[in-house]
């Protein structure tokens, strides 16, 4: 059976002809609603209808992102998240996106990579952030010091290869039914947030400045994924990664934190490095606009941005986060298509399915 990183390939592969769309949380409610006959628009049962043909013959897909997932949770119905799943696993074909920690770890690294080798300057890694159902929250792989190598590669390759083949509805049916999730921290986090926003203003001059303070926060969130890829060139070069402290960790990630922080501002690294940039810039930009309040699910909905711009074609989502994504520049940037009403998105469908799909 090929390993794990094989059939992440051999996946790319096979989304490099299709054009790919980000479906955030309001549209993959409204397509169950057709798909469980409640929904009463004629428009939301055509679009659905489009996309499934277009899914069909393989010129979309629409791959999912952890807080896709985590918001799925929010629905109490178990029918109904149910439901959504089985939609996700047809319109997604079963492939979802890394989670935010690994694109992190993955574009980090493949920036170290660059400045070390000196090679040309790269873009986000597209080709390789693409993987399965089971994925979605990360990677793991069975570890037993006591078994014969061969037998633990066996363990290893049957571990993945039945994990492969799982669709989202699958693994959804086996876990244990959620209690209501407690989502009081969002109410939180939005509160303090918008008490800072007068204080933002008068500590920063520029937007500029308000920018690099943020990236630097953001830095430090992923501080965790900047220790691994320190981690993992430890180990690439030949040492053994187990002598490695605590302490020797920590100090890797805050020194590569500092030579990040330094490049953002000595060049523009948003196309290398769009997970951290993504979420400076929506950050900045609501903490730099007096008259826009955070919401609770600005959260969620900052976590699909940075993962639709960088690595989708198009992205669906509702109209505050698609006029503060233009606002930011972010569309044009990436290239990106923001589509916010279903008769943009069986527009977008229409013209999918009648031009050759650009490969990946």
């Amino acid at each position: 059976m090929p390993e794990l990183w094989e059939l992440r390939k051999q996946l790319a592969q096979k989304l490099a002809s299709s054009r790919l769309l980000y479906l955030d949380q309001r549209f993959w409610n409204d397509f169950c609603d057709v798909a469980l006959n409640s929904s009463r628009g004629s428009e939301e049962r055509d679009t659905l209808d489009a996309l499934r043909v277009a899914v069909a013959r393989e010129r979309v897909c629409c791959p999912i992102e952890s807080h896709v997932f985590l918001e799925l949770y929010k629905q109490r119905l178990p029918e109904k998240r149910q439901a959504t799943a089985l939609l996700i696993d047809d319109l997604s074909r079963g492939v979802v996106i890394l989670a935010p920690e690994e694109r992190a770890f993955l574009e980090t690294l493949r920036f170290v990579q660059y400045l070390t080798n000196a090679e040309p300057m790269i873009t986000a890694p597209r080709d390789e952030v693409w993987t399965k159902a089971a994925y979605l929250l990360g990677h793991v792989t069975p570890h037993d010091p006591s078994l014969p190598p061969d037998v633990a590669k066996w363990v290893e390759d049957q571990f993945h290869g039945d994990l492969w083949n799982r669709g989202f509805s699958d693994i959804l049916s086996e876990l244990p039914d959620p209690p209501d999730p407690d989502m009081s921290w969002t109410i939180g986090a939005a509160e303090r947030l918008n008490r800072g926003k007068v204080d933002a203003r008068t500590r920063f001059r520029s937007y500029e400045a308000l920018y690099d303070s943020e990236l630097d926060g953001v830095l430090e969130a992923y501080s965790t994924s900047l220790a691994d890829v320190s981690h993992y060139l430890f180990a690439r070069a030949g040492h053994d990664p187990s002598t490695v402290t605590e302490n020797q960790k920590l100090a890797s990630s805050n020194g590569l934190r500092r030579v990040l922080a330094k490049a953002f501002r000595k060049q523009n690294l948003a196309a290398a490095l769009p997970t951290f940039h993504i979420t400076a810039t929506l950050y900045s930009r609501m903490q730099w606009d007096a008259t826009r309040a955070y919401v609770p699910n600005d959260f969620a909905d900052f976590g699909h941005a940075t993962a639709a711009f960088p690595y989708f074609d198009a992205f669906a989502t509702e109209r505050p986060l698609a006029d503060l994504s233009r606002q930011a520049g972010l569309p044009a940037l990436y290239g990106t298509v923001m589509l916010t009403t279903m008769a943009q998105l069986i527009d977008w469908l229409k013209a999918s399915s009648s031009d050759p799909p650009t490969a990946v």
